[in-house]
């Protein structure tokens, strides 16, 4: 606190108690971390992992299919499902994505 005390970061105006030296301060590292732990794990480690059942050729596809998983989420399919194979099966899967997260979010 005392480099911070230095910097008059911790007197700034809008900074008024304990609470509020909190969130003014540590929430914004607290985002940093989180956002740097993300990123760290799509573009230096393993990013997130598809499911593919077959093989597929080459380094640059494989790349490519992850990375599209990553931009479109996942389907929860069963073991046993069938991928839809119309846009209105795909829409059906989306609004039942849409309705749980709407669910969850009332829940809360």
């Amino acid at each position: 606190m005392d480099y911070l005390n230095k910097l008059q970061i911790a007197t700034y105006v809008g900074v008024e108690d304990v609470a509020d030296k909190f969130n003014f301060l540590i929430t914004v590292l607290i985002l940093l971390l989180c956002t740097t732990v993300v990123t760290v794990k799509q573009y230096m480690m393993k990013p997130i992992s598809c499911y593919m059942a077959t093989d597929l050729g080459g380094r640059n596809l494989l790349d490519y299919v992850e990375n599209y998983c990553w931009v479109q989420g996942t389907v929860p399919i069963s073991y046993n499902g069938r991928v839809p194979e119309t846009d209105e099966g795909w829409k059906k899967l989306e609004e039942h994505k849409l309705c749980k997260f709407v669910f969850s979010e009332c829940l809360h």
